[in-house]
């Protein structure tokens, strides 16, 4: 896991995975099993997630 990201994505896992839990150690936004996400997220993207309402926005695309 990356110690300098802002927030996590995931396409798979659930609320036990590794990185939910090194999100929250971190105190970083955490959001697992974003259906397609690595078909439109690619590592370095600028996005912001709502992690509450599980909502992932880029200047694009919201999904």
């Amino acid at each position: 896991m990356e110690p300098n990201a802002k927030q996590f994505i995931t396409e798979v896992d659930g609320i036990e995975s590794h990185a939910a839990i090194v999100g929250l150690a971190l105190n970083k936004p955490v959001i697992v099993g974003a259906k397609n996400a690595t078909l439109i997220l690619k590592t370095g993207t600028n996005c912001n997630i709502y992690a509450g309402k599980s909502v992932v926005t880029t200047a694009t695309t919201k999904f």
